[in-house]
């Protein structure tokens, strides 16, 4: 388990799930070797920095699992300065993150705002869960007494719910990708122009993916 009282610039803090166990591995054995990270489940996994934040294994459980991540992670990790939450199936180009953050505003959240995501309520702005959303310190501690389970069933829009609520404002980048970069059919050498890749769900394709980017840098 990461020290809790690690002085770091930021923890990735993954959202995993016990159907999907085996994704925890395709991070560890590519782009987490770089960096420090945290999962959060429906299980427990200490040898594997996972801690559990929900008993609810079923998709409608993400929004509890991610809201109660957001104060296990505050409490217990305050070391560190930003935290990128992210999918288990997300890559995260780690040396393109770290060359970024010094460009981010402390102020603000950072992420693929996706328009008119939500059908339910096309007025309401969301960064995708998928593609990582960057949040600094002082904004996780704002939302902490006044967190609410919006029961949507849809983490990340109710996490942005919560960031609208306590008049933290979101902000587009295109550093961030909710999708593979096939789906933007990028050239090799352009894999480091983005921070995150989103779907990547297979050993083999993460790995290809980690592969290119640490070649071309």
């Amino acid at each position: 388990m990461i020290d809790d009282l690690t002085t770091n610039k930021i923890l990735v803090v993954i959202m995993h799930g016990i159907k999907c166990h085996h994704r925890c591995d395709n991070i560890i054995k590519t782009w987490g070797i770089d960096i420090d990270y945290i999962f959060y489940s429906d299980y427990e996994d200490k040898l594997k920095n996972i801690i559990k934040t929900t008993n609810n294994p079923d998709y409608f459980g993400l929004e509890e699992k991610m809201l109660n991540a957001t104060k296990t992670i505050y409490e217990n990790f305050k070391g560190y300065e930003w935290f990128l939450f992210c999918d288990d199936d997300t890559y995260i180009n780690v040396k393109k993150l770290f060359l970024e953050l010094p460009n981010f505003n402390e102020e603000f959240v950072y992420g693929q705002i996706l328009l008119h995501g939500y059908r339910q309520n096309p007025e309401v702005i969301f960064c995708s869960g998928g593609a990582g959303i960057l949040i600094h310190n002082k904004n996780l501690e704002k939302i902490q007494n006044n967190i609410i389970n919006h029961n949507i069933g849809i983490a990340d829009v109710s996490f942005c719910m919560n960031l609208n609520n306590n008049n933290i404002k979101i902000t587009h980048s295109n550093l961030f990708y909710n999708d593979t970069p096939q789906s933007k059919n990028l050239d090799k050498i352009n894999y480091n122009d983005y921070i995150s890749f989103h779907n990547i769900k297979t050993l083999e394709d993460m790995v290809d993916i980690h592969t290119i980017i640490t070649n071309t840098l």
